[in-house]
């Protein structure tokens, strides 16, 4: 017997993708076609990084390049592409298929959005960072 997750995820949207969902809740034919959510939604210990299982590059319909990001979340595994717009990110994910070599890596993105696509969801991202599990957590700055 499956139970639910005591999560909500309308806590940790984003201020614009709650509005979408408010706006299709009033007004029923707006539809809804992406939402974004931080990574530590997808995270069941509530960490900002995912460990990563897997990373390709490819193309997608307009031959642009993007880079295949394979993670562990909560519920299983989801696949967040990146555009590569520019050469730093292809050096990154390079430096990435470098270390998942020899080490386990963690990732996290700015936020991940999820859209819907002729035949199913998708996930996408703008950027990515990764670090070490054993690494050190990041200092938190408070402005």
């Amino acid at each position: 017997m499956n139970t639910p997750l005591n999560t909500s995820f309308l806590a940790e949207m984003t201020i614009e993708s709650k509005a979408l969902v408010m706006k299709s809740k009033i007004n029923s034919p707006v539809f809804v076609n992406s939402l974004t959510f931080p990574t530590s939604a997808f995270s069941s210990t509530g960490s900002e990084y995912l460990p990563v299982l897997k990373a390709s590059k490819g193309v997608i319909r307009n031959k642009t390049p993007v880079i295949r990001l394979r993670v562990l979340t909560q519920t299983g595994g989801l696949t967040v592409t990146i555009i590569c717009y520019d050469e730093l990110i292809y050096r990154r994910y390079r430096s990435l298929l470098d270390r998942m070599n020899n080490h386990q890596i963690q990732i996290s993105f700015p936020s991940i959005t999820i859209n819907n696509g002729g035949h199913g969801l998708y996930f996408t991202a703008d950027d990515f960072k990764m670090k070490s599990p054993t690494a050190p957590s990041e200092p938190l700055i408070r402005i």
